[in-house]
């Protein structure tokens, strides 16, 4: 038994959750397609990563909004943009593919209601707002401001 890192409550075998991670004795193999991915334990229980697929969106979309200076907005724009959960819920974690849970797969993809369209028509946005960064603040300023009106668009 383990407990969940989140909200410490006690993962019985019964309910314990399996991720879908990149293998990492396989990595420098790209021949080997079998094997490239293997099932790990989750640290965390299903209720805390169902509710994590669900706020990171919120908060990474919060967070832009919310940016009260030039240097904080460029931070979060150097951030990728969050689709799915990550093996430690940080951004720079590795992604999780799939969740296995009570016999059930089940995707880690995070509650948005971006497609694949909308995924690439936002990463060039924030790469132009990237370079406009560099080239002057206040460009980059009033793209804050359309960029967060798409997120609360694509937001559930």
């Amino acid at each position: 038994m383990r407990t969940c890192i989140i909200c410490y409550t006690t993962i019985y075998p019964q309910d314990e959750v399996e991720i879908l991670l990149p293998n990492p004795s396989i990595i420098h193999k790209p021949n080997n397609i079998l094997g490239r991915y293997k099932w790990f334990p989750s640290n965390y229980c299903f209720t805390c990563l169902e509710m994590c697929k669900s706020h990171i969106w919120k908060t990474y979309i919060h967070n832009l909004e919310n940016a009260h200076c030039n240097t904080i907005t460029r931070d979060i724009l150097n951030i990728p943009i969050p689709l799915w959960l990550t093996d430690n819920m940080t951004i720079n974690g590795r992604p999780i593919k799939a969740l296995y849970y009570r016999g059930q797969m089940i995707s880690s993809k995070l509650y948005t209601n971006m497609n694949d369209f909308d995924y690439y028509h936002l990463q060039e946005k924030i790469k132009k707002m990237q370079m406009e960064f560099q080239n002057g603040i206040q460009k980059a300023i009033h793209d804050r401001e359309n960029i967060t009106t798409i997120f609360q668009n694509m937001a559930i």
